[in-house]
């Protein structure tokens, strides 16, 4: 349904600019009484411009739009000056357009204001588009949102690092409040990351392969990091000329936090918080041939506590868990 009104949408878009754009213009006297109206006006309206009235026309304007354009032009009127304004005006199918509004003072040779020459452009096809981009760039707010994305954007015309709204909320700033060439985005990226992103966007610009997926820590606006998967695209033109670089990205802070306790869980004793086993048994061999490459010397130390089975079937493992956390 909601492709459907989409396409709906696009449709009457696209009709609205095969239908129009209607214009036509009015010249009125010095008082801003009308007196003469092009044909544009009848084709629009389906009115007869030879009975048109001051208050015949405005009736025609849209209700929400009637009151604001008509004090507009009522203190243009009074000050003699240009003014422009835009508003809805109803056509002879009922159906409300856009128009662009300007109406301009005719002077006479003292200065003084004779009359008034307005035009009317329709802009209802812009109009439509706008209001579809807007929609449109909601909709992807909403999708990042939802999916945790956010953008960021390097543009090498200005080499401005542009940052999408999602990414400033993510790092506690106020949308816009972030700016800066690429130094300062790198500025931001925790000094032991910093220099395998950069390595990435240089293999870039040099067409080398490169790591589409990097995760890099970014800093926040209260000083902690957060850990940001992104995927790095570059952007070029139809003749291959590299323009920028595009970063999507995923905040996967959480998704690390996680990692980083469950490996602490595998790695370590729960009653001492020291190393167990398993970090023992993977850290030996790397040990093992570090001292090799350097013709070291290692020493394994043996550590038992006498009597510690006694203690543990007599009193309680409780008992014997404290023992081992107060002894190491």
């Amino acid at each position: 349904r909601g492709f459907e009104r989409h396409r709906n949408r696009m449709n009457n878009a696209y009709e609205s600019v095969i239908r129009g754009p209607y214009q036509f213009y009015w010249f009125s006297d010095a008082s801003g009484a009308p007196e003469r109206v092009s044909e544009g006006f009848r084709e629009l309206t389906g009115t007869d411009n030879r009975f048109l009235s001051e208050s015949a026309w405005q009736a025609f304007i849209h209700p929400a739009d009637r009151v604001p354009a008509l004090l507009r032009r009522k203190r243009a009127l009074e000050d003699g000056s240009e003014y422009e304004v835009t508003v809805r005006i109803r056509n002879r199918h009922g159906e409300y357009r856009h128009l662009h509004v300007r109406e301009t003072p005719l002077l006479d040779l003292d200065g003084a204001v004779s009359g008034w020459i307005g035009i009317c452009n329709d802009v209802t096809g812009s109009k439509l588009l706008e209001q579809m981009l807007e929609e449109e760039q909601r909709y992807l707010r909403l999708a990042q949102e939802a999916a945790g994305v956010s953008i960021w954007h390097w543009d090498f015309s200005n080499d401005n690092v542009e940052f999408s709204v999602t990414l400033d909320e993510q790092l506690g700033y106020r949308s816009g409040e972030r700016a800066g060439g690429v130094e300062g985005f790198l500025d931001a990226v925790h000094p032991e990351d910093r220099k395998d992103l950069r390595r990435q966007i240089d293999s870039i610009f040099a067409d080398e392969d490169y790591l589409e997926k990097n995760i890099f820590r970014l800093r926040h606006h209260d000083g902690s990091y957060r850990w940001i998967m992104t995927k790095l695209t570059p952007i070029r033109d139809e003749q291959s000329a590299l323009l920028g670089i595009a970063g999507a990205n995923v905040d996967i802070t959480d998704q690390k936090k996680s990692e980083q306790a469950y490996r602490h869980l595998a790695e370590h004793d729960l009653a001492t918080g020291l190393y167990n086993h398993n970090y023992f048994h993977k850290m030996l061999p790397d040990l093992l041939a570090l001292a090799k490459k350097n013709a070291e010397r290692m020493a394994l130390v043996f550590v038992d506590i006498d009597h510690f089975k006694s203690i543990n079937d007599e009193q309680g493992t409780l008992a014997s868990d404290r023992l081992l956390k107060a002894f190491s």
